[in-house]
């Protein structure tokens, strides 16, 4: 077991850790601000908090500045390949078959 002492510096660096990263954010400061989340979930996970754990990973995970690409920008790099263009004959015909059809 772990000393109860001991837990609540953890859960207080643990806690503290995911306030910075809150504050990173805004500042466009993602790298640092996923790095400190990873590493609160590394001490929840050390804890056997998962729920906790798995809370800052998905913050980690998804609290970025990636845009999301127009869909002709998608479109034309499906449409790039044969596998590609085959999916999408394959999507169209399932669309249309369960869709389209009366």
């Amino acid at each position: 077991m772990d000393d109860p002492q001991e837990a609540r510096t953890r859960d207080d660096k643990a806690e503290a850790l995911m306030r910075t990263a809150n504050s990173l954010i805004p500042q466009g400061k993602w790298p640092e601000a996923a790095e400190a989340l990873e590493e609160a979930a590394w001490m929840h996970a050390e804890a056997g908090r998962s729920y906790d754990e798995s809370r800052c990973l998905q913050l980690a995970a998804t609290r970025t500045k990636a845009p999301v690409p127009p869909i002709r920008v998608v479109l034309s790099r499906i449409m790039r390949t044969r596998t590609g263009r085959v999916g999408m004959l394959v999507a169209w015909a399932w669309l249309g078959l369960h869709f389209f059809a009366k």
